[in-house]
């Protein structure tokens, strides 16, 4: 043995000698691969561009206790007895516990066809999983005890080479993926602290009167041009009922920016993001969480809760609002989890995706009364249906006013799951199949007007005719979806992916930017909305005429992305392309590098 091995083989045995390093190790292998695949996840299909930096914080626990729980299983049973052997046995544990619950639900069926006491298909899953977790750990103390042999019977396979390999192995694949996006982390962390604008007040006098105010976003909704023209539907069915209901529509609105983060932050601060997003024009990792942190850190609130409205956000899945930490009730979590019906917690966007895919997911959806782990989950469908419900129950209440209620609604936004008659649909992929995604769309549209004219009824008699509504949708569909064809299919998942959308052709510049926007402010002439309306100034029209501001209302201005959505922080001029002129002031908002 070389003096180099010798050395080598002394440090070894000193590190080994240690108790609580031999368990440290057996710990750290398993992590080391789970948490390198949740990077992975963030990275490949972009989540880090949206995360905030603490919601990491509950995946990476969930890893660690699963390597926990791997680590204390593996080192105080009797077999494999060679550490060595362990260490490989924790690794392929670490391995197969990646994305755990796509492989329950592969070998699910074999495990019904074997075990004759599972018998229902809607229950069984917990007992499946019990059984696939002790298979998994049999599996891998049975490699950890063939290694062992091997070992006795090849003396060439050294226990500290064996552990070595199996530590580069762990290392490279957790380096690569968690160095990554380690860089990006520092960007990320600072423009997720981003701070909303202040809007000054310069009354001081108290409000005698307050109107609830309804903020309702329902994403994707096409303007009725854009409808007519390009869809050849007549959208008829909420015009004339809005306009009966003395609402104000601009029937061709277009959204100030392209994309729902971008345009609600914008709306929800009555101003445009430049001010906000300039620092950090030029970087190459360009977070949507500023966006999202201007939604939550929402300038309007902060105005409207200083003059003592309550806040009610009625969030979607989607980050730009499934959390609301001004919000007096929040609505916005799909998900959640408790334990002895005490220690709870809100699961929200890559929180909800790492805990379905983690070993302890089955467990919590046990039906059994005194069982301490418990789980409340809303699919599409369900969750679609709460909102409505929900803020149809607050439409339903008497008021008198003081509270600000904001509804970020993903309908008519694919996925398409509903009749234009509330049922669900059999064609629910955003594609052709069964109906064209054209009449997919127009069907959930048509739901949806169903129901926001009930809540709207319910809005009108039970604040006497004094609350302001506003329908105000953040963007519209993508043309590249919804000019799709069976013969000349698009790959929709990639289009503004480093896609200069100003050189879009017009009609799938109106159809993006094509919004629903349509207001009920009672005491504001129709003359004062079409001069100052649009969804930079919607809350400075309501902010000036009901809470005494004297904001000045800026020119209306189009912005789209000509880097992709990688880069949303970089964004040109489009207002003369859609509105067909300009002010020059509109250059002053733009943002390019």
């Amino acid at each position: 043995m070389s003096k180099q091995n010798r050395v080598f083989a002394k440090v070894m045995g000193k590190l080994f000698s240690s108790r609580s390093f031999r368990f440290l190790l057996l710990w750290l292998v398993p992590f080391a691969v789970l948490s390198s695949s949740f990077f992975t996840v963030l990275l490949n299909s972009l989540n880090y561009e949206e995360v905030f930096p603490t919601e990491l914080i509950f995946p990476l626990v969930i890893h660690l206790i699963t390597a926990l729980f791997i680590a204390l299983i593996i080192y105080f049973i009797p077999k494999p007895r060679m550490y060595s052997s362990k260490v490989v046995a924790v690794f392929l544990l670490g391995l197969v516990m990646v994305g755990y619950n796509d492989r329950l639900n592969i070998v699910a069926g074999l495990y019904r066809a074997i075990l004759p006491s599972i018998t229902s298909a809607s229950s069984d899953m917990p007992i499946i999983s019990g059984v696939f977790i002790i298979t998994l750990f049999a599996v891998a103390i049975f490699i950890g005890t063939r290694i062992d042999k091997l070992q006795k019977r090849h003396t060439s396979i050294g226990s500290h080479n064996l552990i070595l390999a199996v530590l580069v192995f762990s290392a490279v694949i957790f380096v690569g993926q968690g160095v990554r996006f380690g860089i990006m982390l520092p960007s990320i962390i600072k423009e997720s602290r981003a701070q909303s604008p202040v809007l000054n007040k310069t009354a001081t006098d108290k409000l005698t009167t307050k109107p609830d105010i309804y903020y309702i976003v329902l994403d994707r909704y096409a303007s009725s041009n854009v409808l007519k023209n390009q869809f050849g539907y007549d959208n008829s069915q909420i015009t004339n009922y809005l306009n009966k209901n003395d609402f104000y529509i601009n029937q061709d609105a277009y959204s100030n920016y392209p994309l729902t983060s971008m345009s609600i932050s914008s709306t929800l601060n009555a101003e445009y993001t430049k001010q906000e997003s300039a620092e950090y024009k030029d970087n190459s990792v360009q977070s949507r969480a500023l966006y999202h942190n201007l939604i939550r850190e929402s300038a309007v609130v902060k105005a409207l809760k200083q003059d003592g409205y309550k806040y009610y956000s009625i969030g979607s899945t989607y980050g730009a609002s499934y959390k609301a930490p001004l919000a007096d009730v929040d609505y916005g979590h799909s998900n959640s989890i408790s334990i002895f019906g005490r220690l709870s917690k809100n699961l929200r966007g890559i929180e909800v995706g790492q805990f379905n895919q983690s070993p302890y997911y089955q467990f919590f959806k046990v039906n059994i009364g005194w069982w301490p782990l418990k789980t409340a989950e809303l699919d599409t469908i369900s969750y679609d249906r709460m909102q409505l419900d929900t803020l149809n129950q607050l439409a339903s209440q008497k008021s008198s006013g003081g509270r600000f209620i904001f509804a970020h609604i993903l309908l008519p936004h694919d996925p398409f799951v509903f009749n234009a008659d509330g049922s669900t649909s059999g064609y629910q992929g955003t594609d052709n199949w069964g109906k064209t995604i054209k009449s997919k769309y127009l069907d959930q549209l048509k739901f949806t007007n169903s129901q926001i004219m009930q809540t709207i009824d319910n809005i009108k008699q039970n604040s006497g005719g004094k609350a302001v509504i506003i329908l105000n949708a953040d963007e519209g569909a993508y043309p590249q979806d919804m000019n799709n064809t069976n013969m000349t299919p698009v790959d929709s998942s990639n289009a503004l992916r480093d896609t200069d959308m100003s050189n879009w052709p017009d009609d799938w510049l109106k159809m993006k930017f094509g919004i629903l926007q349509a207001v009920y402010m009672p005491g504001i002439s129709n003359s004062e909305l079409a001069n100052n309306l649009s969804s930079v100034n919607m809350f400075r029209v309501v902010l000036n005429n009901y809470l005494g501001y004297d904001l000045n209302y800026l020119p209306d201005c189009k912005y789209s992305l000509y880097k992709g959505d990688k880069h949303e922080y970089n964004y040109v001029d489009v207002t003369a392309k859609l509105l067909g002129t300009a002010s020059p002031e509109c250059k002053n908002y733009e943002q390019v590098n």
